[in-house]
């Protein structure tokens, strides 16, 4: 049984600079399935794996300073 692509789920992987990974994997050709998302939890992206797999890039939220 295949299930829906709205029910499976993304590798994720965390970054420690969301913005330059996004650079580099864009030079390097990987797809962008959407645009940054930021919240309280922090800043998320989700690209896709040479199959078209989903990975989602997390950054965490800034520290107290």
């Amino acid at each position: 049984m295949s299930l829906p692509v709205s029910m499976c789920s993304a590798t994720c992987q965390y970054v420690d600079d969301l913005g330059s990974q996004i650079e580099k994997l864009k030079v390097a050709g990987a797809r962008v399935r959407n645009e940054v998302e930021v919240g309280p939890g922090g800043k998320q992206i989700q690209i896709e794996d040479p199959d078209g797999n989903p990975i989602e890039l997390h950054e965490a939220p800034a520290g107290p300073k």
